[in-house]
C-alpha cells in the first residue's frame, strides 16, 4: 500500500477572444432582444446577469437571427469612420455564438 499526495492548480485558460470595435455600439444596441439589447449582452453582460457562456447561447441565436433577417435596417448605423460594419458584428456574433456552444461553462468576461 502507498500514499499518493498531490498539490494542483487550475490555471485559468483562455478558450476564446475576440475584440470588436465600440463604434459598433450604436448598431448593437438597436437589436432589441426582450428587455435587453445585443449591446448590453457583448459589452455588459454582468449587468444582464450573464456570467457563464451557455447563458448567452440563445440570446446570441435571437440576436444573429434578427441581425441577419433586416440587413438594410441595421446597415445604416455603420460608422461613418469606417471602423466596423454590419458584416463584421455579424461575422462577431456568429463566432462567440460558436465558442459558447463549444465551451459551455466557460466563464465570460468581458472588458472594455
Amino acid at each position: 500500500m502507498s500514499l499518493d499526495v498531490s498539490l494542483v492548480v487550475t490555471q485559468p485558460t483562455q478558450v476564446f477572444t475576440q475584440n470588436i470595435t465600440h463604434n459598433l455600439g450604436l448598431m448593437a444596441s438597436k437589436v432589441e432582444l426582450g428587455t435587453t439589447t445585443l449591446y448590453q449582452l457583448l459589452w455588459k453582460p454582468e449587468t444582464q446577469g450573464i456570467r457563464y457562456a451557455h447563458e448567452l447561447i440563445h440570446p446570441l441565436m435571437d440576436a444573429l437571427k434578427e441581425l441577419r433577417a433586416k440587413p438594410h435596417y441595421y446597415s445604416q448605423w455603420n460608422p461613418t469612420n469606417g471602423w466596423g460594419t454590419y458584416e463584421s458584428l455579424c461575422g462577431f456574433v456568429a463566432e462567440y455564438l460558436e465558442a459558447c456552444l463549444t465551451h459551455r461553462e466557460a466563464e465570460v468576461q468581458a472588458c472594455r
